[in-house]
């Protein structure tokens, strides 16, 4: 029993011991701050250049969206640079205190993040949107934050396609790039419209269990709200976190929007499927309402020339396109009058060829040279 005793202590003093040695992440990595008037800006060594483009982007911004949103908060920002990954991606909380974390990898061209001009410009505007609006905290909450040290968050607790969407809103209105000009999104959401399978409100306030995955929140989330902002004036959503921010029951999501614009979310949702059946139908339409063409390789030029016609037109209309690519047949079309196919003309050059050998062959005599008339003059 007392080996037991001596074996146990031994056990917790050498956890207490490696406990105290521990780093967190490469203890080899040594650290810096750039200080701004309204962040802190924390990076290892080789970073020093990005570091200093976020300080720049970061005070830009503070600048454009605290009017926009409607906060501003009460303390420095906490900003975390790290090189330590491939992933493009960041991260931001407000408890206890307001910190953003970024990688400083930019996307590649094919993901969903990779419409963008400048990626820091747009990843310090979408990390300190989720700052700005979950940040927002007044009355009861935070007289509790005073009291216990920075604790509620009200706005952390909504889905997270509106905090999200949101941010993607801000990152697209306030950057040259953004998803929301995102062709590659615009896409995803068309597909989804026109075949009739948009996914339903409890769908996106949900893990999700669809494709596109976790781009599920930032697809439908930034054009839901991007619409509602369209519809209801910019300053919405800073009503919206302002009530929210007040509450002191969670998840009456639905209360703090109806406030703000006289409507739920589901009753919002049903407008914003109609509008976008509208726009989709009519690029729809527009598609077909093209005249179709008729498209065909003519033989009889040595590069390829691609005709197309409109089949309604008449034949004046014609346009053609030369290209030097290898020659494909697009589809079959008779030769015009007058006129020899390039494959004829060559086939009756090299058999005009073979008949003036032979007959030369054949007019030579046996032993003998045939003389050149033309030295013969």
């Amino acid at each position: 029993m007392r080996r037991a005793r001596w074996l146990a202590l031994a056990c917790v003093l050498w956890v207490v011991t490696r406990v105290g040695q521990a780093h967190a992440g490469d203890p080899y990595l040594e650290w810096y701050t750039v200080k701004t008037p309204h962040f802190r800006v924390h990076y290892h060594g080789g970073l020093e250049g990005i570091a200093q483009r976020i300080a720049s982007s970061a005070e830009s911004a503070h600048e454009r969206l605290v009017p926009q949103l409607g906060w501003a908060p009460k303390q420095v920002t906490e900003i975390v640079v790290t090189d330590d990954t491939d992933s493009a991606n960041g991260s931001a909380s407000t408890i206890p205190y307001n910190v953003v974390r970024l990688f400083a990898t930019a996307p590649d061209d094919m993901s969903p993040l990779g419409d963008y001009d400048n990626w820091i410009n747009e990843l310090v505007t979408h990390e300190y949107t989720h700052i700005l609006q979950i940040d927002n905290t007044s009355g009861l909450p935070a007289l509790g934050n005073s009291i216990l040290g920075k604790t509620f968050a009200p706005n952390q607790a909504q889905p997270r396609w509106i905090l999200e969407g949101l941010a993607v809103v801000m990152e697209t209105e306030h950057t040259s790039g953004g998803r929301l000009r995102s062709s590659q999104f615009d896409m995803y959401l068309r597909a989804d419209v026109l075949e009739q399978r948009l996914a339903r409100l409890d769908q996106i306030s949900n893990p999700a269990r669809r494709w596109p995955g976790g781009n599920l929140w930032y697809l439908y989330g930034a054009n839901f709200i991007g619409w509602i902002v369209d519809t209801y004036g910019p300053d919405t959503y800073a009503a919206v976190a302002a009530d929210y921010g007040a509450s002191v029951v969670p998840w009456g999501i639905n209360r703090a929007i109806r406030r703000v614009t006289g409507r739920t979310y589901e009753q919002l949702y049903e407008g914003w499927r109609a509008y976008l059946e509208r726009k989709y139908a009519a690029q729809k339409q527009a598609v077909l309402a093209r005249q179709p063409l008729m498209c065909c390789i003519g033989r009889w030029n040595p590069k390829i020339v691609l005709t197309c016609r409109n089949s309604n037109a008449p034949p004046s209309k014609t346009a053609s396109i030369s290209s030097a690519f290898p020659f494909t047949r697009i589809s079959s079309r008779p030769t015009p009058p007058n006129v020899k196919s390039t494959s004829t003309t060559r086939l009756n050059a090299f058999r005009s060829r073979t008949n003036l050998a032979s007959r030369a062959s054949a007019s030579i005599p046996a032993g003998g040279t045939r003389s050149n008339p033309s030295m013969n003059s």
